[in-house]
């Protein structure tokens, strides 16, 4: 392919010139973001005028101690994850930066405990991490994500949030 390029940099100093791409789309990386605003800028300073922009990520509970908690999990399981936004805050970062949002939706995946430690990369944090989020579940803490025990199998759900944004200005459509 002669229209296609790979460049790696850091994504709070993105290596593009301004108004430089129709279209940035992110899935699943506004979690491992220290600064999720300062990204959202970058990304809104490459798009060009009248550009698109898409974001889809997990996001957390609106309540601050289940945010606080789901995060915790999270962290526990994969040290690179930083924190799930709550879907106002994305949704407020997204408007910040400068974008107009034309559509939002959002949906539940359920999730199951070993598939969802399939994915990490240390299998040594799976038992304590498994006694932790089945301990939670049993005690009724929720953690914003539906934790639950059937059987043996401890269940919950990831929400995602899907934002699709336009820069204003240029021709659109």
């Amino acid at each position: 392919m002669n229209n296609v390029s790979f460049r790696e940099g850091n994504a709070v100093e993105l290596p593009f010139a301004d108004d430089t791409f129709d279209a940035v789309v992110t899935r699943l990386s506004v979690h491992h973001f220290d600064r999720p605003g300062r990204v959202m800028s970058e990304i809104f300073r490459v798009v060009r005028p009248g550009g698109s922009f898409v974001v889809a990520d997990v996001i957390s509970s609106e309540v601050a101690a289940e945010s606080e908690l789901q995060n915790a999990i999270e962290i526990l399981r994969d040290p690179s994850h930083v924190r799930m936004l709550p879907g106002s805050d994305l949704t407020s970062l997204v408007k910040q930066a400068g974008f107009t949002i034309e559509s939002e939706t959002s949906w539940d995946k359920p999730r199951e405990f070993g598939e969802w430690m399939g994915i990490v990369n240390d299998p040594s944090r799976v038992p304590p991490l498994r006694a932790v989020v089945r301990a939670l579940a049993k005690a009724g803490a929720s953690a914003g994500i539906g934790l639950s025990v059937h059987g043996e199998e401890i269940r919950f759900f990831h929400r995602w949030n899907l934002i699709a944004a336009r820069k204003p200005g240029g021709q659109s459509g």
